[in-house]
């Protein structure tokens, strides 16, 4: 305790201690007075802390996005968007963290995209985020777990396309579905959660 005391109050300490605590009795209820003090602000900096953490965990949650459906136009193409529901409101941002494709045929490619246009002019190879390709049963494909983080933003959504770089078809005939999770989180939290 000596030696985290300012020198002032370490130098009458150690005379009032070598002369038998005689000199100067205030001087203890000024340290302790000090050491409640100290001790208050720690304890409320614990507290907003706590406040923090707390606003943190009610702003970054988990969610299941709706899944989609989609149908080969008949030459081929597929095409599976909707900004509404495949990309997240004004104030959100979405960690995608599973993604699964069902009703391929066995030759068939679909590619997933992140873009802020959910048409086929947004499949460009900059926004390519994973390919599936239909598994030796021909119908699905196993969940793709993205091991790097899929941040979406608000304005930006997720789509399933069979265009690559303006080419590609399908021949599944059947319907086409894709689901997905993630954790959404609240924009002014983002910082916290990459951390």
């Amino acid at each position: 305790m000596l030696a985290s005391a300012e020198p002032g109050t370490r130098q009458a300490l150690q005379e009032s201690i070598s002369d038998g605590g005689q000199t100067d009795r205030g001087l203890l209820l000024q340290v302790l007075d000090k050491l409640h003090l100290t001790m208050g602000r720690m304890v409320d900096q614990m507290d907003a802390d706590t406040a923090r953490r707390l606003k943190v965990l009610q702003n970054i949650y988990p969610i299941w996005i709706p899944g989609g459906v989609g149908k080969s136009d008949g030459s081929g193409n597929l095409l599976i968007a909707s900004a509404e529901q495949f990309g997240p409101r004004t104030g959100i941002a979405w960690d995608v963290k599973r993604v699964t494709v069902s009703g391929l045929t066995s030759s068939d490619v679909v590619y997933l995209y992140k873009t802020a246009t959910p048409t086929n002019a947004g499949a460009v190879p900059q926004n390519l985020i994973s390919q599936f390709a239909a598994n030796t049963t021909g119908k699905s494909t196993a969940p793709l777990t993205l091991g790097q983080q899929c941040i979406v933003q608000a304005g930006e959504s997720l789509m399933i396309t069979s265009q690559y770089a303006g080419a590609g078809t399908i021949t599944a005939s059947e319907q086409v579905f894709v689901s997905w999770e993630g954790i959404s989180i609240a924009e002014e939290y983002l910082g916290d959660y990459l951390l």
